[in-house]
């Protein structure tokens, strides 16, 4: 659901390529807060326009117990995720509030020329 959601709203603000990678990291980015949330948490997912950048952000309202695990070593079948999310993006980040209960998990691409002047919420 979210891979369509910013398919259809970030069309037109990236390329085709950057489009695709997109929405790949919105599904690992997602599925990242689902794995390692709260069963009952909350998952946001927002796009903005931002300099000569799109921004997508995932929110998870209340993170679980256990973080996502990065791994260079190919026959594990998890870990992959966030360096998937690395190698795609321009630049990547997260935050956590003050008391470490909800995070932000973002990444930025590349937009087309500007359609807009004002950083932009999509």
């Amino acid at each position: 659901m979210a891979r369509r959601w910013v398919r259809k709203k970030a069309t037109g603000f990236v390329d085709d390529e950057s489009l695709y990678d997109l929405c790949c990291c919105a599904g690992e980015l997602v599925d990242n807060a689902r794995k390692h949330g709260r069963s009952d948490g909350a998952i946001s997912v927002a796009l903005y326009l931002i300099d000569s950048a799109i921004r997508l952000e995932v929110t998870n309202d209340d993170i679980g117990d256990t973080v996502p695990r990065v791994t260079n070593n190919t026959l594990t079948v998890d870990g992959h995720g966030l360096q998937i999310v690395s190698e795609l993006a321009a630049r990547w980040g997260n935050e956590l509030s003050p008391e470490h209960r909800t995070q932000v998990v973002w990444c930025e691409f590349p937009r087309k020329a500007h359609t807009h002047e004002d950083t932009t919420h999509v």
